[in-house]
Order: C-alpha cells, then sequence, then structure tokens
C-alpha cells in the first residue's frame, strides 16, 4: 500500500510532484547533415551500415 507522507510545500500528501529533472530538448538536424548521412549511409557497405548510425548516434 502507497501512503503519500506530507511535506512543509504541499500539506496534506503531494498531487502534483514536479519531477526535479528537466525535460531533455529535442536535436534539431539541419537539412545538409541529413543528406550527408542518408548519402554515407546508402553507399556504405552490408555490415556498416549500423556503424554509421551508432558514430552518430541516431
Amino acid at each position: 500500500m502507497f501512503v503519500e507522507s506530507e511535506s512543509p510545500e504541499h500539506p496534506g500528501g503531494s498531487s502534483s510532484r514536479r519531477d526535479p529533472a528537466p525535460r531533455p530538448s529535442r536535436r534539431v538536424f539541419n537539412a545538409a547533415y541529413k543528406l550527408r548521412i542518408v548519402a554515407e549511409y546508402e553507399s556504405a557497405p552490408h555490415g556498416e551500415k549500423g556503424a554509421i548510425l551508432r558514430r552518430e548516434g541516431l
């Protein structure tokens, strides 16, 4: 059974808890980067395509 404890900020239990970690921002890729990675991926031999994606964090 889960029992909420009282805190000075939220007496009577915390119904609106805030996550202490900030929300991560989305990565933004420009068109030139996308074209370069897609061209490199398509020209890579079989077995090396995954390495390109891992290297780029995709």
